[in-house]
């Protein structure tokens, strides 16, 4: 009987139907029979499965007032509060998860994630290579990797990490921070240019918009734009923490006003100057 509850469980959840495998545990525990912190625990997961936070929540904290030692009742707990945005206490329970069991990538991976959203980025380099020293082919950890990489301007080594990361598998997601990589390298050069030289560029730009030819003046606009585009593509995919949002609405706002004011002067002021230079002939 006992058996019978947690292997159905076990092949509904190998199945991916985590509905049924939560009923099976559920049964489990309203009949009082198996290792009840083991059925509530794992109820918990299958229940996170399917979105049931709250529940799962609940099971886990069942689980772990019949056994504190639980490395999975703390991981999935981690889970929960990190799809809650409550980071505290998410990195709490992965700690007390890691604690338990050393080796468990899941929530190295997740430590890593947390820690990188609050620029907390050696930390999170400490995770992701802890993590593969158990799984080297982990292609989640080499794409966090690369990710903190980027974020403190180590370029080369993040493009090492997504050239591992394509190794072990082709995804889409590798080119989005190829991308990412060049838009930030490209941003970082501008930052880092003197004052003067970084306002003579912009002058540049808009005497292209205004002074320049078609053929060079809407080339120009065309290479802005997409540029743009790929930043504000880029921002929401590689920047996750609190506030995110409110900076991109910014920096959308930033953008289109510049969109805005180059193809004016291309279309709107330009015309209007060359036809008044012509009136004087």
């Amino acid at each position: 009987m006992i058996s019978e509850y947690f292997s159905k469980a076990r092949e509904f959840e190998d199945q991916g139907r985590f509905a049924l495998a939560a009923e099976e545990y559920k049964q489990a525990i309203e009949l009082g029979i198996g290792d009840q912190a083991e059925a509530h625990q794992k109820r918990g997961r299958a229940l996170t499965r399917i979105g049931r936070y709250e529940e799962a929540l609940d099971e886990c904290q069942k689980a772990l007032v019949l056994d504190s030692d639980l490395p999975l009742a703390h991981s999935v707990l981690g889970y929960i509060y990190l799809q809650q945005a409550r980071y505290d206490l998410a990195e709490e329970e992965y700690l007390k998860s890691l604690n338990l069991e050393p080796d468990n990538v899941h929530a190295l991976g997740n430590l890593a994630y947390i820690y990188c959203n609050q620029d907390e980025y050696e930390k999170a380099i400490a995770m992701c290579k802890k993590g593969l020293q158990y799984q080297p082919r982990d292609f989640k950890l080499r794409i966090s990797l690369a990710e903190c990489y980027r974020c403190q301007y180590r370029f080369g080594e993040a493009m090492v990490q997504l050239n591992e990361a394509r190794k072990v598998r082709f995804s889409f997601r590798i080119f989005i921070h190829v991308v990412a990589i060049l838009v930030t390298a490209v941003l970082q050069s501008f930052k880092e240019l003197d004052p003067v030289i970084g306002a003579t560029i912009n002058i540049a730009i808009y005497g292209v918009a205004l002074f320049a030819p078609s053929f060079l003046s809407i080339p120009v606009g065309l290479v802005l734009l997409i540029f743009g585009l790929l930043l504000i593509f880029m921002y929401p995919l590689t920047h996750t923490y609190k506030g995110a949002k409110l900076k991109l609405i910014f920096l959308f706002l930033w953008y289109f006003m510049n969109v805005v004011l180059y193809w004016g002067i291309v279309f709107l002021v330009r015309p209007r100057l060359i036809a008044w230079w012509l009136s004087f002939d």
